[in-house]
């Protein structure tokens, strides 16, 4: 397929698209000037018990917890207390452990490596473009982009 056949194609399907998403527009209208109050209610008598369903979770799992003894795993036949491992540490620390014991734990910011290198490639600072240009490679990417309006394929 050559590139106009694909053009044409794809601008076929964008209208297809466009006519069902106006059709699900036009139906929603419809609905909220049918329905509107009573959807807008209901919607808001949802939102106010789902409210008040976290409210009230909330006070059992409260309640359990100041119950539990360290023994007894069922304050109440409806809960369950389950004890987790949690693992509190400094960050820095952490860190530092991790390079020395357990270096698969590192994770990298893809995002904010990224950004840093960009910048810190090109810039004159001693030591530190050779560093980072012994480890990176940056290049053009080529990425193609499709204009919107396809109206006159």
């Amino acid at each position: 397929m050559d590139i106009n056949d694909a053009i044409a194609n794809l601008a076929q399907s964008r209208r297809e698209l466009d006519d069902e998403r106006s059709a699900w527009d036009a139906l929603q209208d419809e609905i909220n000037d049918r329905f509107g109050d009573r959807v807008a209610m209901i919607d808001r008598q949802l939102r106010d018990a789902k409210s008040k369903v976290a409210e009230d979770e909330s006070v059992v799992r409260t309640t359990a917890l100041a119950m539990f003894d360290g023994e007894d795993k069922h304050p109440h036949p409806a809960v369950t207390i389950k004890v987790y491992t949690a693992v509190d540490y400094n960050d820095a620390d952490a860190i530092a452990l991790a390079r020395d014991v357990i270096p698969g734990a590192l994770r990298i910011d893809k995002s904010a490596f990224e950004k840093a290198v960009k910048g810190l490639a090109g810039m004159d600072i001693e030591g530190v473009s050779d560093k980072v240009n012994a480890v990176v490679v940056i290049r053009d990417d080529p990425r193609a982009t499709i204009a919107r309006d396809l109206g006159g394929y």
